[in-house]
């Protein structure tokens, strides 16, 4: 009804993590080549004084919450210095997504003054 959370059909090859689905369950697995880039690119930037800030958008309620918090503590594990918004929750209407990772056109113009506000404020923060 709100255009389907499968809607958006895909591979995740460019994802951190993709998705790995069987008949009993399904989770996620990093993609060592994807890691391995990201921690080469934290270093370049932290190298050079640029600021990295890791995000997750807003997705669809119906996501598995352990998703969510695999990912968190991922990233807590392996880069604990960069700055993490986590913004899972944000919205929870269904009328804002396109499916349950992407945001549709309204629900992108509803999180964008949030991201920009929160990301601001995070870069003040680490400036200080």
């Amino acid at each position: 009804e709100w255009g389907g959370h499968e809607v958006n059909v895909k591979n995740c090859t460019d994802s951190l993590r993709v998705k790995k689905w069987n008949e009993k369950n399904s989770g996620l697995e990093p993609v060592a080549e994807n890691v391995n880039a990201l921690r080469s690119f934290v270093s370049f930037c932290q190298e050079r004084n640029v600021k990295v800030v890791f995000i997750s958008c807003p997705v669809h309620h119906s996501v598995n919450p352990s998703l969510r918090y695999s990912l968190r503590n991922w990233k807590q594990e392996n880069f604990p210095e960069v700055p993490y918004l986590d913004f899972t929750e944000e919205i929870l209407e269904d009328q804002y997504f396109l499916d349950r990772e992407h945001l549709n056109e309204s629900g992108a113009q509803l999180f964008t003054p949030v991201f920009i506000r929160e990301l601001n404020a995070t870069l003040t923060e680490k400036v200080k």
